[in-house]
């Protein structure tokens, strides 16, 4: 299941982690994606739900929306994960997965 919007995508999160980490632990966290081969260890090749948020530090939008994810992962109380992709860093996967961030 891969749906694309513009600031997040949801997509499956990776089973190997559940084993090492723990489905519990693992499913409350929020992890920030380090490189493309770390977003496709813990987010492509997942088989839990995970909510990609493709973000810039200085996108007022990307800020404001932040809390707002937090909130709807608090709720749905470890049913889903949040994975954060730094678009400054990532510029290749956010392209790849045709993501912008507006000014």
């Amino acid at each position: 299941m891969n749906s694309i919007y513009k600031y997040q995508t949801i997509i499956k999160a990776p089973s190997f982690l559940r084993r090492f980490i723990g489905i519990s632990q693992f499913r409350n966290a929020s992890f920030k994606v380090q490189d493309d081969k770390d977003f496709a260890e813990k987010v492509e090749n997942s088989k839990d739900i995970i909510l990609v948020d493709f973000f810039a530090t200085w996108c007022g939008p990307c800020k404001a929306l932040e809390p707002r994810l937090q909130n709807v992962i608090a709720q749905k109380k470890g049913q889903i994960s949040l994975a954060k992709v730094d678009i400054d860093d990532l510029g290749e996967l956010a392209a790849k997965y045709e993501v912008w961030v507006c000014a």
